[in-house]
């Protein structure tokens, strides 16, 4: 089955663009400069023998096994968000990690940009 993915492209302005969290309320507003979508042909390269590389930027897919054992309730988030902030300043070098779940944000009922509903 082909699988495809929606890739949202910056739209070429004269002028520097980027995503902007408009703060100071209880919950922000994300205004996104203008983008267009396009749809994307996704191919998992682990499976063939073709190689991927990059000349600056990647993604890379590891496996990090956490000690985290029970994800209810936030008892879990310290132990997780310290052992993401330790692969991510080991493997690439940061020098300040900043965790957050994008899926449990609150949308402004005025925003352009809605969070996904997950079941």
């Amino acid at each position: 089955m082909a699988r495809t993915a929606t890739v949202n492209y910056h739209v070429h302005k004269p002028y520097r663009q980027a995503f902007e969290l408009v703060a100071g309320r209880t919950a922000a507003n994300l205004v996104s400069p203008e983008l267009t979508s396009a749809a994307v042909a996704l191919e998992d390269t682990r499976a063939t023998t073709n190689t991927v590389a990059f000349a600056s930027g990647s993604v890379e897919f590891i496996s990090l096994e956490t000690q985290a054992r029970d994800f209810a309730g936030e008892a879990w988030k310290p132990v997780y968000d310290a052992e993401l902030t330790a692969t991510l300043s080991d493997r690439l070098g940061m020098r300040e990690v900043v965790v957050f779940d994008h899926t449990g944000r609150t949308d402004d009922s005025h925003a352009t940009r809605k969070s996904i509903e997950m079941p």
